[in-house]
């Protein structure tokens, strides 16, 4: 059962913490009607990565806490994938990971962010919904929606992230897409 009302540890209200929503690769394979590769970074890793190190060298108090999807739990070895992103763990001081067997709530950390980032992962849209400021680095789903930031340059993702009074987009269209998942598939005319 999840925590909903703890935090990391590392996590203080002094700093600027942005949520970090990676999405499993494996996604893109099982699902490729629904995957559409548009996105500012060669791969997640890279694109982490740039971002961490960028905020790392010019923004100290900003934190970045990266929940692992909780996918990673169905195998009963790590993967490939899941070891690449456990090789952060320890390389930038201002990064933190949240690993997919900890009972820690998404939602609460979610709610308790000063942004989410998140790459091809309906916690955009949940982000949006909750009136946090969210932003987006993959094309998906949700693209088409109004309620997300699509930054088209690693240099807009910074300036959204180190942006301390950037507001949340309204989140009109996040019920938008609540319907289009649960109509499955028919866009609503109003």
């Amino acid at each position: 059962v999840e925590q909903m009302d703890i935090l990391p540890k590392s996590w203080s209200k002094k700093d600027h913490n942005i949520l970090i929503f990676q999405s499993s690769i494996f996604e893109q394979f099982t699902a490729p009607d629904f995957y559409k590769q548009n996105s500012l970074y060669n791969c997640q890793i890279e694109g982490i990565k740039k971002i961490i190190k960028h905020c790392l060298n010019n923004e100290p108090k900003i934190k970045f806490f990266l929940r692992l999807h909780p996918c990673f739990n169905f195998w009963n070895n790590k993967t490939q994938e899941l070891d690449e992103f456990l090789s952060l763990e320890n390389t930038f001081d201002n990064l933190y990971l949240i690993k997919p067997h900890e009972k820690i709530s998404s939602y609460y950390l979610m709610e308790n962010a000063d942004k989410v980032l998140s790459f091809r992962s309906t916690t955009a849209i949940e982000a949006a919904y909750k009136k946090i400021p969210s932003i987006v680095l993959e094309s998906w789903a949700y693209e088409g929606y109004n309620c997300i930031y699509k930054p088209s340059s690693h240099n807009e993702v910074i300036e959204l992230i180190t942006n301390t009074s950037l507001r949340p987009k309204k989140n009109k269209d996040c019920l938008k897409f609540g319907y289009l998942q649960m109509s499955y598939g028919h866009i609503p005319k109003y």
